[in-house]
């Protein structure tokens, strides 16, 4: 029997261990295994929504794992991956009650994501502290009386635009590093994105790079800059992606390729690696902001 251990049902490791489960349907021998913190796929995606609409966002980003119907013969364990011994082919999970649990495996999948933002977090949750936390932040968020949000891409953009669309009588403050948002996507993409923020009433900043904060949870008073402006005085909401670097086991300038349970599997610019696993990696992010 091939065991196969699937670290991580996040958006990834949904459809890394449907499709692993499909086919061991045909070939015989195989089982699949899978590690998530949540009883269900709580989604890293649209994170306006999530703010502004929690319960518009849950119909189809919060999906009980029973839901899924290629994940029935997937034996899904409910606890966060601490540690693993990949000479001995086990990993550590700690249960809803702390309780360690052994898993062995003969092919690991890591699929654990990044922790580059307050919405994505590994703590061990049950589905009702998952819509706890969601109405909360909605809630801290609608009683600000201005937002703040810090960032360019393309979480930055969705979440200030959600704000502003559901409450138009709030001040929103989009800042990013460059002279305009989204980098990555074609200039007439930001071109038309630009003009519908503006619609919208978003206060549009440029050439603003943020000192990084001690925590990503958005939380009132002001921004350092780096760039040297002044501080502004409103709800800050950092949507800026980072990479931990103190868990990151590759040198300067080296791309990091997810988080597994003892650090991070890295790349070096020229597709090296460096500090690898040995393990199956399905997620990637830049390091630094």
């Amino acid at each position: 029997m091939t065991r196969v251990l699937v670290a991580g049902l996040g958006d990834t490791g949904v459809l890394c261990a449907g499709a692993l489960a499909r086919r061991a349907m045909v070939r015989r021998g195989v089982s699949v295994t899978g590690v998530s913190p949540t009883t269900g796929l709580v989604s890293g995606q649209e994170l306006g929504l999530r703010l502004t609409r929690p319960d518009a966002w849950s119909r189809d980003y919060r999906i009980p794992y029973r839901s899924f119907r290629r994940l029935d013969r997937v034996d899904v364990v409910h606890g966060r991956l601490v540690s693993s011994d990949l000479a001995a082919r086990t990993v550590s999970v700690a249960g809803a009650d702390g309780s360690p649990r052994e898993l062995g495996y003969d092919v690991l999948v890591v699929a654990t994501g990044v922790a580059n933002g307050f919405w994505r977090s590994d703590a061990v949750r049950t589905d009702d502290a998952v819509a706890t936390d969601l109405a909360d932040r909605h809630a801290r968020l609608a009683a600000a009386g201005s937002v703040a949000v810090v960032g360019g891409g393309a979480a930055a953009v969705s979440a200030a635009y959600n704000v502003a669309v559901r409450w138009p009588g709030k001040r929103v403050d989009l800042y990013f590093p460059g002279e305009r948002g989204l980098p990555q996507h074609h200039g007439r993409t930001w071109a038309g994105v630009r003009r519908r923020l503006e619609a919208a009433g978003v206060v549009l900043h440029s050439g603003h790079r943020a000192v990084l904060p001690a925590s990503d949870e958005p939380a009132p008073g002001p921004v350092t800059w780096s760039t040297g402006q002044r501080p502004p005085t409103s709800r800050r909401t950092s949507t800026g992606g980072r990479c931990r670097r103190s868990r990151c086991r590759g040198g300067a300038g080296d791309r990091c390729w997810g988080r597994s349970a003892r650090g991070w599997r890295c790349s070096t610019p020229r597709g090296g690696r460096s500090g690898s696993l040995g393990s199956w990696s399905t997620e990637r992010c830049s390091r630094g902001w």
